[in-house]
């Protein structure tokens, strides 16, 4: 076990010793700062589920232990670059399917109706096909594409409105939850969709990145913690009370649930991006009602 902290604190996954020397011909010993043993135990329960240490240091630093850069700033750098590298990608298959070129169109359909049936390797996104059923989920990508390429501007028919109302979880509403306080489910999606898509296509999010400082984005990393697990947690305390899946709350607690290391870090970056907006400030009403309610304690919290 020594020599394995040795190798953790010196890639950074937990915070440098400092060495103590107990005189001469006694040799010296390592005293590591308060609460390192907690995020040591920590360690140990995301390896039994992550393998990479990277992956690990990411969510240490999500649940806000101290770790070196490169779990932090140095992952959302390479984050960013992927999540530019993948936008980029998305528009050239939407300009291969949409142009006027036959040539070009029709192998590019074929390989969207292709892509749509094959077993997919992530467990989240697995979780989606089936809300929207597999006979659905090619039209349910492009949508998803027209997203995340800036160039949703609303539902082409009804049918697309119902693929993303199951994909997040409010294709059925029970209006009488909590004396009608389920009530604003129903109002429209598109709206907020288009805002989102808008966002999205601002600018690079490496850009966006390199323009934070590390104190910045440490304080975003509390509000992400708080807001995206406790509403989480929450969703799932209040599922399993009422015996029933929460409309959207429990849709929202399982995309937490099985998003990944690499997940969660790009849903940061559009996070980052998406607090700022005017049209989302509403969020801060959310975490106060989450620490009123004590949800968001539910979450590991190791702010230093």
């Amino acid at each position: 076990m020594p020599t394995t902290l040795s190798r953790w604190h010196r890639d950074g996954l937990i915070p440098t010793p400092e060495v103590k020397r107990l005189g001469r011909g006694k040799g010296s010993i390592s005293l590591y700062p308060q609460g390192v043993g907690q995020q040591t135990l920590e360690i140990c329960r995301l390896k039994a589920q992550i393998h990479s240490l990277e992956d690990i240091g990411f969510i240490l630093w999500l649940y806000g232990f101290s770790v070196g850069p490169k779990f932090s700033r140095e992952y959302l750098k390479k984050s960013a670059i992927e999540l530019d590298r993948i936008i980029g990608v998305l528009h050239e298959g939407r300009n291969k399917l949409y142009s006027e070129d036959d040539n070009i169109s029709e192998p590019a359909w074929d390989e969207l109706q292709t892509l749509s049936g094959k077993r997919i390797s992530s467990k989240l996104a697995r979780k989606l096909r089936k809300r929207v059923g597999s006979e659905n989920f090619d039209a349910a990508l492009l949508v998803l594409v027209d997203i995340a390429t800036g160039n949703f501007r609303g539902f082409a028919d009804a049918k697309h409105d119902a693929f993303m109302r199951a994909m997040m979880g409010t294709k059925k509403i029970n209006l009488n939850i909590f004396d009608g306080l389920m009530r604003w489910l129903k109002d429209s999606i598109e709206e907020p969709l288009i805002n989102l898509s808008n966002l999205i296509s601002e600018a690079p999010f490496i850009d966006q990145l390199d323009k934070e400082m590390d104190q910045s984005l440490r304080e975003v990393s509390v509000e992400f913690r708080q807001l995206f697990f406790g509403l989480s947690a929450f969703a799932e305390a209040i599922s399993k009370h009422m015996n029933i899946k929460l409309p959207a709350f429990f849709a929202f607690h399982e995309f937490i649930k099985y998003a990944k290391p690499s997940d969660l870090a790009l849903i940061f970056l559009v996070w980052h991006r998406m607090r700022r907006a005017e049209w989302a400030s509403g969020y801060t009403k959310i975490l106060d009602a989450l620490r009123a309610t004590k949800g968001f304690s539910m979450v590991p919290s190791h702010d230093a």
